[in-house]
């Protein structure tokens, strides 16, 4: 291991813990209080239903190469034309933004209803 190398792993080593202590000390400043925590990982499974529901509304399509695709119409977005995105790939898992969609349903749900 190169000399830079080691001061890398000592810079990350050292600073990660500061990083944590002053977001700690900031919510603690700020009397932050968590109900629960939620990771975006424990949305996998559930997200795949927002890839159906996105299909039986019609904005959603399956790519010759086995990708799912949604699309949101240009009323609907800052484009001149309408925006597509990919929310699964081919192998069946689904990406961050559709797992992030499930967890903002969830919470909307929760709150408001």
């Amino acid at each position: 291991m190169s000399i830079d190398n080691l001061n890398q792993v000592y810079k990350v080593k050292f600073s990660i813990p500061f990083i944590i202590n002053f977001n700690l000390y900031n919510i603690q400043l700020f009397n932050i209080h968590f109900d629960e925590y939620q990771s975006e990982s424990q949305f996998s499974n559930q997200a795949k239903e927002i890839v159906h529901q996105l299909c039986e509304l019609g904005y959603c399509k399956q790519r010759s190469d086995g990708v799912w695709e949604a699309t949101i119409p240009s009323q609907y977005n800052s484009l001149p034309r309408d925006a597509c995105f990919i929310i699964q790939k081919s192998d069946g898992t689904t990406l961050y933004i559709t797992r992030l969609v499930k967890e903002t349903l969830l919470n909307y749900n929760n709150n408001i209803l």
